[in-house]
Order: C-alpha cells, then structure tokens, then sequence
C-alpha cells in the first residue's frame, strides 16, 4: 500500500513540476518580449 502512495504522489509531483516549468517558462517570454519592448521604444 505504502509503495502505491508514493507511486501515486511521485507522479502528483512531476505532474506539479511540468505545470510550473511550463508557467515559468512563459513567463520568462512574457517577460523578455516586454523588455525588447521597452528597449525598442527607447531607440527609436
């Protein structure tokens, strides 16, 4: 039963990390494109 539990809880986990990974990762565009914004804008 023990061995189930963790089974079932690693993949919880991972499932949890790839979410993440995935939200950080937009993010991190997100946040790069407002910034190639910005220095755009300053240039011209």
């Amino acid at each position: 039963m023990k061995k189930l539990l963790n089974k079932k809880y690693q993949d919880r986990n991972e499932k949890i990390n790839r979410k993440l990974a995935g939200h950080k990762s937009t993010a991190t565009k997100i946040y790069n494109q407002k910034i190639k914004q910005l220095l755009n804008t300053k240039g011209s």
